[in-house]
């Protein structure tokens, strides 16, 4: 048992574990106004056990809960089951955040250790009835080898607004990894995925209909997702992944495919599903001494990466088909699938022929190599990582993040890429594939582009079954956003919000701001021209003109409706119907 309580200025840090420590150390390394970091030193000689620290806050005003993967729950929960937040080098990122109802700071905690397990959480202690908030890292939930371990703690108390508390973070990361990530060019054209049109049947001869029309409405890149490797419908999993060869009966000659689509001007990536090789396939055999667990939904092995030889049977495959097919990207699915279900395949356990002790190690080296291939192979190679694999310490292999699977739901979708957009990092933010239904009203359509106005567009639409005044849609609003690409996706970015979702975000350079508003129907004119987009339920909006100028309406498919001219001082109500949008400018 180790137990101790350590006293850094005015912080009470209480360090707990059922396992021995020599000693266990907390400093305060550097104060940047209400921004503290603490250097954490423990020591072991035996093998490490759970580990907790925890200190308390003053539970007054605090309103919500952000982390990475937090979804649509922005809850601060109780002690018994406090809100947490889990990562490793393959899933989430070490920080949470919380904010007061006017969109300030509370607290933001971040940890240095984007590698190894850490668990981060956050819970109002009322049992304890001293109105406090425990904040609570825990470390070596799964064991971790004898001797010294240091990290660093993040923690800022300043009230600036969260959209600038969390970016914050990744800046401070970047003392310990590289997130020196280049702008890709071809990461950021807007995108039609084979997913959720196809699912596991998609076809040559079906594709090339549809990025026939898609390149002619603004679409410059596609992902060929799952089906493509084995015959048939598909069975809804993993079963028959593995060897990465082309269905013929799909894809009778894929590199024909690939050239013609490069003659319409659009770049091609292909899905992996990384961990997984499926029962039904001949490569399952081969690496069955080689799998960490079998993941029975998938009816698919996990192959163990601390082995050199299944990373270089990984890396060939992709290599030999970017060679072979002249493709541009890889979308890197089920990263986060890795890890060691069973305990006795831990460290202590390391067997003959591998050169990592952890899966974490044996990933980042996959990653490593695989990047290093396509480079060699291709300049401005796409690679798309999904949401759940977004830390500091893994983003530096991607150029594109996705929002997780979310068909339909255009809310989630809007609180990925905001979440996405807030952690900074220098990458394409894209969202997740937008779906409707073939009757859906122009109106809901449009407002479900609305909601991933500041991400990448992804589209899995099929366009030859799509109404003309569809088609129109996408066509008028995919010309919009490559026009203000710039704006939208490397502009000054803010929100608020954040315990309803995000009532509205924006993104704005010096000439121009573009504002969506999601649940708020108010805004204020100061001057700066603004174009501002309809996603409410609601069919007017106020504005309150601190200058005068003149307001554009547009209807749903960016039809121009009416001006209004308007002085400064008033407050007006502009009737913007539901996927509309208003243009205003100084007068």
């Amino acid at each position: 048992m180790y137990n101790q309580t350590i006293m850094v200025g005015q912080r009470e840090f209480i360090i707990s574990s059922k396992g021995e420590y020599e000693s266990v150390s907390i400093t305060k390394i550097c104060e940047n106004g209400k921004v503290s970091v603490y250097g954490l030193e423990i020591n072991s000689q035996n093998q490490k056990e759970l580990l907790t620290i925890t200190w308390k806050t003053h539970m007054v005003g605090v309103l919500s809960f952000w982390c990475p993967d937090a979804g649509r729950d922005r809850s601060v929960k109780q002690w018994i089951w406090p809100r947490k937040n889990f990562s490793n080098l393959y899933y989430g990122a070490p920080v949470i955040s919380s904010a007061y109802q006017d969109g300030s700071n509370y607290l933001t905690v971040a940890f240095s250790d984007a590698v190894n397990p850490v668990e981060m959480s956050m819970g109002i202690n009322d049992f304890e009835e001293k109105e406090n908030i425990d904040f609570t890292i825990s470390l070596f939930a799964e064991g971790g080898e004898s001797g010294k371990y240091s990290a660093k703690i993040y923690v800022d108390e300043s009230d600036r607004p969260f959209y600038e508390s969390i970016p914050a973070v990744k800046e401070w990361w970047g003392e310990f990894y590289d997130l020196d990530n280049p702008r890709t060019v071809n990461g950021e054209y807007p995108l039609y995925s084979s997913w959720y049109n196809f699912h596991q049947n998609p076809t040559q001869e079906m594709l090339s209909k549809e990025l026939d029309i898609a390149s002619k409405i603004g679409m410059k890149s596609v992902i060929i997702d799952d089906g493509w490797s084995y015959d048939g419908l598909g069975t809804g999993d993993y079963f028959n992944c593995g060897d990465w060869k082309f269905a013929e009966s799909k894809f009778p000659d894929f590199k024909a495919f690939v050239d013609e689509l490069h003659a319409k001007g659009i770049k091609a990536a292909l899905w992996f599903p990384v961990p997984f090789v499926g029962q039904n396939n001949p490569d399952y055999n081969k690496f069955i001494d080689k799998i960490l667990y079998v993941d029975k939904p998938s009816r698919a092995g996990v192959l163990d990466v601390r082995y050199p030889d299944v990373r270089e049977h990984v890396v060939q495959s992709y290599l030999r088909i970017v060679k072979q097919t002249g493709i541009d990207g890889l979308k890197l699915d089920f990263i986060d699938s890795f890890r060691c279900k069973d305990k006795s395949l831990l460290i202590e356990n390391k067997a003959d022929g591998m050169d990592c002790k952890t899966v974490e190690e044996g990933v980042l080296k996959l990653l490593e190599q695989v990047k290093s291939a396509v480079a060699s192979v291709k300049e401005d190679f796409m690679i798309e990582f999904r949401q759940m694999y977004v830390g500091p310490a893994i983003t530096r292999f991607a150029n594109m993040l996705r929002v997780i699977d979310c068909a339909f739901d255009s809310v989630t979708n809007r609180v990925g890429i905001i979440d996405l957009r807030l952690m900074n990092y220098n990458l394409a933010v894209h969202a997740d594939m937008l779906i409707w239904a073939k009757d859906e009203k122009i109106e809901e359509c449009a407002k479900m582009l609305y909601n991933v106005m500041f991400g990448v567009p992804q589209l899995s639409v099929r366009l030859t079954e799509s109404s003309e005044e569809q088609k129109e849609l996408i066509s008028k609003y995919l010309n919009y956003w490559t026009e203000n690409q710039e704006i939208i996706m490397h502009g000054q970015f803010k929100t608020s919000g954040i315990e309803v979702l995000y009532s509205f975000a924006s993104a704005e350079n010096d000439q121009k701001k573009i504002t969506v508003l999601y649940s708020c129907n108010d805004l204020c004119f100061c001057g700066k021209n603004v174009d501002v987009f309809n996603a409410t339920a609601k069919e007017y909006l106020y504005v309150d003109c601190k200058n005068s100028g003149v307001a554009t309406i547009y209807d749903c498919k960016f039809n121009k409706l009416e001006d209004v001219i308007f002085e400064s001082g008033k407050v007006i109500k502009l009737k913007v119907p539901q996927g509309g949008s208003v243009s205003i400018v100084s007068k």
